[in-house]
């Protein structure tokens, strides 16, 4: 009995051992996310070229991109440091034509990935003249470890391959997504999609219908969220809201609890101290929020008052504002609850209110 055991169990290894290597090798062959193959390097190659990289992969790793393009560059004069909600952010804005300028942002950013790529700059002593930070109502809140989730695992539809809490802290991850089954499916997916292996190419062309990396390091939508009318996007937020009230059970003021971590404040404000012992010029930059987000947000108040508090304290300039009304932007100015349009963007960074201090900190 008990060698019958044996070898049914013995036969039904042997029978996985084909599924399995079929799943390891469509996912590391496919890759939809990026996280078993470092792109970042080719990438960084055609930025520092001077070209645009239109991506039919629209997931891969941002902040592997950042650090290997700020390794390989010279010293940008103007630097953006933020989130996806400073990725509009385009050189043409904020500085003169024959100023170098380099948006260093990063979707889902927190404190500690500013601190490394400052750190790249110190390595390097390729320090920016001015650096203009985005300051996100999240930067300052008490971290979720069920919330850390590499930004192309959220995107791209599926959870991180988990045996354990220990495995996941000793396996790297692209080494367990190479056997997960939900990577697998995602990579199936993108071959139905897009029946093809190729994930990037370098372009000229702004006008490309996928997602663009610009050259300065800002990011083009692709053209479906570009083309968003404003009752789309209103109905985006909307459907937002409705979702996230049900789960807080009606509640607006708990539609994203805030936890304010007082270690991360001091950790941001020696940041900025170090900066500006640096000779560093640094501006505080308060992304606005789409006007029905803002209006059912009112822990948005209570953090952008943190952050001009902070500012204050360390006798650096703040521009922009969390609420559209206060800076002249409209529902026509955004692509969903908290991404402002390039237009939008334009138009506040030539106000008067930004003018006035961005000519102060771009003086020679």
């Amino acid at each position: 009995m008990i060698e019958m055991v044996k070898s049914i169990g013995f036969k039904a290894i042997l029978s996985i051992i084909p599924v399995l290597a079929i799943v390891v090798a469509t996912n590391i062959v496919v890759d939809p996310a990026n996280v078993i193959h470092n792109v970042a390097p080719e990438v960084a190659g055609y930025l520092l070229g001077g070209e645009n990289v239109s991506l039919i992969k629209e997931n891969f790793g941002m902040r592997e991109l950042r650090e290997e393009y700020l390794r390989r560059s010279n010293q940008a004069n103007v630097v953006v440091l933020g989130s996806s909600r400073s990725l509009q952010v385009r050189k043409w804005m904020l500085t003169e034509p024959t100023e170098s300028f380099y948006n260093a942002s990063v979707a889902n950013a927190q404190l500690e990935l500013y601190q490394s790529l400052y750190a790249i700059f110190k390595e390097k002593k390729h320090l920016p003249k001015t650096i203009v930070f985005c300051c996100d109502h999240w930067l300052f809140d008490l971290p979720r470890v069920e919330n850390v989730q590499t930004a192309a695992h959220i995107n791209t539809g599926f959870s991180p391959f988990k045996l354990s809490s220990l495995a996941n802290r000793i396996i790297p991850t692209r080494y367990m997504e190479m056997m997960s089954f939900s990577y697998f499916q995602s990579s199936l997916a993108f071959l139905r999609v897009n029946r093809s292996l190729l994930q990037f190419y370098p372009t000229k062309d702004t006008n490309d219908k996928n997602m663009l990396i610009l050259a300065d390091g800002g990011i083009q939508y692709d053209a479906t969220i570009r083309q968003r009318s404003v009752e789309e996007v209103r109905r985006i937020v909307e459907m937002d809201l409705r979702i996230n009230n049900a789960k807080k059970k009606g509640d607006p003021t708990k539609f994203e609890e805030r936890k304010v971590d007082p270690k991360r404040i001091a950790a941001f404000e020696t940041l900025l101290q170090t900066m500006k012992n640096d000779g560093v010029r640094v501006v505080l930059f308060l992304s606005p929020y789409h006007p029905l987000f803002y209006q059912n947000l009112p822990s948005l108040a209570a953090s952008e008052q943190i952050f001009r508090e902070v500012a204050a304290r360390q006798n650096v300039d703040i521009i922009g504002a969390y609420n559209p009304e206060q800076i002249a932007l409209t529902e026509a100015d955004f692509f969903d609850y908290w991404h402002p349009t390039p237009e939008g963007l334009a138009r506040f960074f030539a106000s008067e209110q930004a003018r006035s201090v961005l000519m102060k900190q771009f003086a020679p």
